[in-house]
């Protein structure tokens, strides 16, 4: 299931761009432009994930949730995003999830499609982390993986992965992001997340990762083939935790800018 956002670029093009869904209907997830909630007049996109309505390949049962904002086709070697991120204060509930939780993904490369069947596919998965217990803190960490077997089989190996346990992501408020990638191998790649949170004003380096940014079994370079940008996704028992604590799953976003190089 697909909903268009239409959208301008800085030199005036205009196309729409597709919002992904997949199982459900609105009633378990959606994409609006909504009402800024901090600031009059201001325009945002909302994000709201109510129900899990996705069946999670080889676990019969299992469920999970997603709505993403999709660009297929990229063909970059580098890019930097910026975005203006509001995770909603029911967030705050997924702090009291009994497990450790390390899938609850907000951005996500891809280096070639697994769904395909390309077997050198990879990934880098950002995700919002937690420790198990009730009231830990939210965390952002990094991911990298490669198909553990068959690519289309949903089984990942790890590659490396990185968190910082310094940084505690602010919920209800306006959080600038910055993600950059850069192609390479282990000494070359290099992925990059900073946040502003908008109460400090202070850019804080969440993330600068050197290592590889495609397979390592790849016999040539691979670069980012298709991207979710914006993405709120996560399995059934956190959708279904904190709809049980009376609260649903949503990410705000604004302001999206995408360079296909780094600032200097």
């Amino acid at each position: 299931t697909h909903d268009y956002l239409r959208v301008t670029t800085a030199s005036g093009r205009s196309g729409n761009a597709t919002i992904q869904y997949e199982g459900g209907t609105p009633e378990d997830r959606y994409a609006r432009v909504i009402d800024d909630p901090t600031r009059a007049g201001n325009k945002v996109l909302a994000f709201w994930l109510k129900g899990a309505r996705i069946a999670r390949q080889g676990m019969s049962g299992h469920y999970k949730g997603r709505v993403q904002l999709i660009l297929p086709d990229v063909n970059m070697t580098s890019v930097y995003q910026r975005v203006r991120m509001y995770l909603h204060p029911d967030v705050a509930l997924y702090r009291s999830y009994p497990k450790d939780n390390i899938w609850f993904t907000i951005d996500e490369f891809w280096f070639g499609a697994s769904w395909k069947g390309e077997r050198n596919a990879f990934r880098i998965s950002l995700n919002l982390v937690k420790e198990g217990g009730n009231g830990k803190p939210l965390w952002l960490a990094a991911t990298a993986e490669k198909p553990a077997g068959d690519p289309k089989s949903g089984r990942w190996a790890r590659v490396w992965d990185s968190v910082n346990k310094d940084f505690e992501v602010p919920v209800g408020e306006w959080l600038d992001v910055e993600v950059g990638y850069k192609q390479g191998n282990a000494s070359s790649g290099r992925f990059y997340v900073a946040v502003t949170p908008v109460s400090t004003g202070k850019k804080v380096e969440v993330l600068n990762v050197t290592n590889w940014t495609y397979s390592p079994q790849a016999p040539r370079p691979i670069p980012l083939t298709h991207w979710q940008p914006l993405k709120l996704y996560t399995s059934s028992e956190v959708i279904e935790h904190v709809r049980n604590k009376g609260g649903v799953l949503q990410i705000y976003w604004d302001g999206l800018e995408i360079w296909k190089g780094w600032p200097q």
